[in-house]
């Protein structure tokens, strides 16, 4: 079968390119989450998730008894 014919040297830059795709989309994402971090937005995010699971009910209209 002369179709079959991968070499050591094919599977090992098959190997390196998708490690190192991989390593640049974790720096990349490491480095947005650092920056949302930084600006606040992940509490933001947050808040805004417990409300909406609350009916997005941000006030109350009488005081509690």
């Amino acid at each position: 079968m002369s179709g079959d014919n991968v070499s050591a040297g094919m599977v090992i830059g098959v190997t390196v390119a998708g490690g190192v795709s991989a390593a640049v989309f974790v720096c990349a994402t490491s480095c947005w989450a650092i920056k949302a971090c930084l600006e606040g937005k992940f509490s933001r995010g947050w808040r805004r998730l417990r409300v909406r699971g609350l009916g997005g009910v941000t006030t109350l209209e009488q005081a509690l008894a």
